[in-house]
């Protein structure tokens, strides 16, 4: 009896060992996504028919993609984010709404967004840009 005993002791501890190793060696490390933002400022002489949103792969974990908005021009760009969910990247901009604070002006103005993130594994993503007001 004590011989089937130890038998069974060192087959779950085997089991269990075989399940530990194989987890601390398919453990992916996972870098946090980062993003940095930057907004031209009021430039009248952007197109905004060509603001497509392209990505430009800088390597294996950098996209760095631009797109043109229009904002009145007593209107600025205060924050940005973005949100990654099933393959789609929402590139998101806060800018409060000129209406509800008074300061709208007789112009619109053009405003070059280039959002740049890194650790962000390469694939075929969808964009969307969202103001929040």
């Amino acid at each position: 009896m004590g011989k089937v005993k130890h038998f069974f002791i060192i087959f779950f501890v085997l089991i269990i060992l075989t399940f530990v190793l194989t987890g601390c060696i398919n453990k992916k490390v996972y870098t946090k996504i980062k993003m940095e933002f930057y907004d031209s400022g009021c430039d009248k002489s952007l197109d905004t028919r060509k603001a497509l949103l392209v990505p430009d792969w800088q390597s294996e974990t950098t996209l760095i993609i631009k797109t043109i908005v229009d904002l009145n021009c007593g209107e600025n760009i205060t924050s940005a984010d973005f949100d990654i969910e099933e393959g789609k990247i929402t590139l998101i901009y806060t800018a409060p709404d000129c209406t509800k604070t008074n300061t709208c002006l007789r112009c619109m103005c053009k405003h070059e967004l280039t959002y740049t993130i890194t650790n962000l594994p390469r694939d075929d993503y969808q964009f969307e840009v969202k103001r929040i007001s």
